[in-house]
């Protein structure tokens, strides 16, 4: 075995390092996102500037669901072996961080030169992370060239209809948080 061999995990070790690569950059974001007041305050006022950033409460939720989904699908994978369907997903997960570090994180350091949430983790971590995550399930036959390709197409569509569902989501259940807490309060 060679020495190259040695250092690239193997498909199943990257499936668990999902877990802690997706954490990772969401945790930059969850820390950083405060003082920095936009994941990406250049992108936001050129193309988005309609859309108002997302109360703290909302994005907090929202990066515990981007975390834990994502986190229950790879040991959905990990307990069901070869399942194309859930490797699949395992890979789709991938595919999507890795979209969402070209776009927005790496895209916004490219046109404003500055640091924004998530960029470190998008640019060091993710995407190389990715790529390798990526081949090894080709390379292994957890997944078909095909099945890879259908799943980068995926997670490239779906990545605005994935952030606006969290969104609704998040705001929702921030929204039921504020009633209880309200009720709670009037109760007291």
């Amino acid at each position: 075995m060679s020495v190259r061999a040695r250092l690239v995990p193997s498909y199943t070790t990257c499936r668990w390092l999902l877990i802690p690569v997706v954490t990772m950059h969401n945790a930059e974001e969850w820390v950083a996102e405060p003082h920095y007041g936009s994941i990406s305050p250049m992108l936001q006022t050129r193309v988005m500037g309609f859309v108002a950033p997302p109360p703290i409460e909302v994005l907090h939720i929202g990066w515990i669901i981007v975390t834990l989904i994502p986190a229950l699908i790879v040991v959905s994978a990990a307990s069901a072996g070869r399942s194309r369907m859930l490797n699949w997903l395992v890979c789709w997960v991938a595919c999507a961080y890795l979209a969402n570090a070209l776009v927005p994180h790496l895209l916004e350091f490219a046109m404003s030169r500055s640091y924004a949430p998530g960029v470190v983790t998008a640019g060091f971590i993710v995407l190389p992370f990715a790529f390798v995550l990526l081949r090894r399930a080709v390379v292994e036959q957890y997944l078909s060239a095909g099945q890879l390709v259908a799943a980068i197409s995926a997670a490239v569509v779906s990545q605005v209809l994935v952030v606006a569902a969290i969104y609704a989501i998040a705001s929702a259940l921030t929204a039921q948080n504020q009633i209880a807490n309200d009720w709670f309060c009037s109760c007291a």
